[in-house]
């Protein structure tokens, strides 16, 4: 029996009223009728009746033939589609396994073979010249290089490249650059605040943090105090104030 052909077929519900009000000597013939049919065979049938409730009965199985050959036939297409993108997808749990491993050259061999796959979603190419991969390992370097007194960033995961995604959507590699140099220079986010707390690469890359970062929001407010009171003689000051008088 060839793999497109039904080894079984459905009894439709709308049939049983129809084999129950046959006698049993008919519903028999009927049902052997069926059965012939499904062996290639001719039913002979002399009944108007039977007959008439047989040729329905073919006719719907008959369709029920072709439906399934066309299933089958669907099956398989996919099963050659399917053998195609289990590689590409292979391939690209491969390029994202090693997208933690930016640093070593493995890493950037892996991901100059999977180069084609990434050509349609390089949504950084013309804004900084850099491919997509290119540009998250440009930023991780920024950052390991920029923000000494920080810990550094060792890898970048699935959720990081997101965030990173997130935050250039609306920022540039430039403004990357001026975040982690404020970030670097700001005293509260380097652990110098109650808690000791510091700021991660996480942390500074989410676009909220980030934004508020390059607005000046975490600059040193001790330092601008004192760039705008520089003649100020302070000696001077506290003591008409009556401070430590």
């Amino acid at each position: 029996m060839a793999e497109s052909e039904k080894r079984s077929f459905v009894v439709r519900e709308e049939w049983i009223a129809l084999f129950i009000g046959l006698s049993d000597e008919n519903a028999g013939k009927l049902i052997k009728a069926i059965c012939r049919h499904k062996l290639g065979e001719t039913a002979q049938l002399e009944d108007e009746t039977i007959k008439a409730i047989f040729n329905m009965c073919q006719q719907t199985l008959d369709n029920d033939d072709v439906k399934y050959k066309a299933i089958c036939e669907q099956r398989k297409e996919y099963g050659r589609r399917g053998g195609k993108q289990t590689q590409a997808k292979a391939k690209q749990n491969q390029a994202n396994a090693c997208l933690g491993q930016a640093n070593s050259s493995k890493s950037k061999q892996v991901q100059a073979d999977n180069d084609n796959e990434y050509d349609n979603d390089n949504e950084y190419d013309n804004d900084n010249g850099l491919s997509k991969d290119n540009t998250i390992e440009t930023i991780q370097d920024i950052f390991n290089s920029t923000c000494i007194f920080l810990p550094p960033c060792k890898a970048i995961t699935k959720k990081r490249a997101e965030l990173i995604s997130e935050t250039l959507e609306a920022f540039t590699i430039e403004d990357v650059k001026k975040v982690f140099e404020k970030a670097n220079k700001a005293d509260f986010l380097n652990g110098k605040n109650e808690r000791g707390w510091k700021a991660s690469f996480d942390w500074l890359i989410d676009i909220n943090h980030f934004a508020r970062v390059l607005e000046g929001a975490y600059d040193n407010q001790e330092k601008k105090l004192d760039s705008i009171h520089t003649s100020y003689d302070w000696d001077e000051i506290n003591r008409e104030l009556g401070i430590g008088s």
